[in-house]
């Protein structure tokens, strides 16, 4: 028997058997997963939408690759 805090849910519980368990951490393990794809997505899209322009000066020096 294991004492969990379910966090999402606000609520404390008892989960009684391994398989339970396992289960359960599965499950907050796929929520993460979830969150954080969410997460890099939104990030990807904002920085994509706002591209940083470089600006060079007449006396910078810079590298070009001729083919």
């Amino acid at each position: 028997m294991c004492l969990i805090w379910y966090h999402y849910h606000q609520k404390l519980e008892y989960i009684v058997g391994e398989e339970k368990f396992a289960e359960y951490f599965h499950q907050v393990h796929g929520q993460a997963r979830g969150t954080i794809k969410a997460s890099n997505e939104a990030y990807s899209f904002a920085a994509s939408q706002h591209p940083r322009l470089k600006e060079i000066e007449r006396t910078d020096l810079v590298l070009v690759h001729l083919r």
